[in-house]
């Protein structure tokens, strides 16, 4: 990772993939609004970002991942998001949370909002997403960045900035 002016930006550590994961909080926390911008830059590699929620370490989680296809690879790269249950590193897509309308190649403010077991997705202020999960009851926030650097030379790094989090009030 590289922390520059608050910014973090995943750099090549030599190998196809890099990828880091950050948490902060309690593993008791329970409901809570995170938000951050999300830069994922188009180039000749893949790069994703991902909003973690529910953190119970880096092995188990809840995740809005953002996947960028890469571009010179093939003029069929796929550019979707989703959330996954996380456990035991084991990804697994959850149903009817693929979303493939967010902006591409530019940044963008990405906010998520958990309540009890409902969580809602918004993009730029807009709710594109909101379903329920108990897969985990309380955890911590993070954040995960993960680059292809197959092409390194060519790469544009995958950025997360301005990330907050506040708590929601119990009703």
């Amino acid at each position: 990772w590289i922390v520059t002016n608050g910014q973090y930006t995943i750099s090549d550590i030599g190998n196809d993939w890099t990828s880091g994961i950050s948490t902060i909080g309690d593993t008791a926390w329970t409901n809570y609004v995170i938000k951050a911008t999300v830069d994922l830059q188009p180039f000749c590699g893949s790069n994703r970002a991902a909003a973690l929620v529910r953190v119970q370490d880096s092995k188990n989680f809840l995740a809005f991942k953002i996947h960028d296809g890469g571009e010179c690879f093939s003029s069929n790269a796929v550019n979707y998001a989703a959330w996954y249950v996380v456990k035991n590193s084991e990804w697994v897509e959850i149903s009817n949370t693929r979303y493939e309308d967010y902006p591409h190649g530019e940044p963008f403010i990405l906010t998520v909002q958990v309540e009890g077991n409902l969580i809602t997705t918004y993009l730029n202020n807009e709710q594109i997403l909101s379903f329920s999960d108990a897969s985990f009851s309380a955890g911590k926030v993070g954040l995960f960045l993960e680059s292809s650097t197959a092409l390194i030379s060519r790469a544009q790094p995958a950025t997360l900035d301005d990330f907050s989090v506040v708590a929601v009030p119990a009703p």
